[in-house]
């Protein structure tokens, strides 16, 4: 599998995430998805280090991916969190 097919299951793989946190916040799964987040934070550990060389495009294409991710994990922590604090 290529860089670039890789990165775009890295997109996929973030977008289904996003859907099973919503679907575990509005009660419709009973668990949180820890399995795609192990499957998605493998990844971005394995194109963070220097051994895999990307070029300029998928490098940034991999932060704007890496940001997103940062952005939703940091909001799910806060709902988990009021969600375990019964405030949800």
């Amino acid at each position: 599998m290529t860089v670039d097919e890789e990165l775009s299951k890295l997109e996929e793989s973030i977008r289904r995430l996003k859907i099973e946190y919503e679907a575990y916040f509005n009660g419709g799964a009973p668990r949180a998805p820890s399995d795609s987040v192990f499957r998605v934070e493998t990844t971005i550990k394995r194109y963070s280090d220097n051994s895999v060389k990307l070029n300029f495009g998928q490098r940034f294409r991999f932060n704007q991916l890496c940001q997103k991710y940062a952005v939703y994990r940091d909001l799910w922590r806060k709902k988990l969190k009021e969600k375990e604090e019964g405030r949800g």
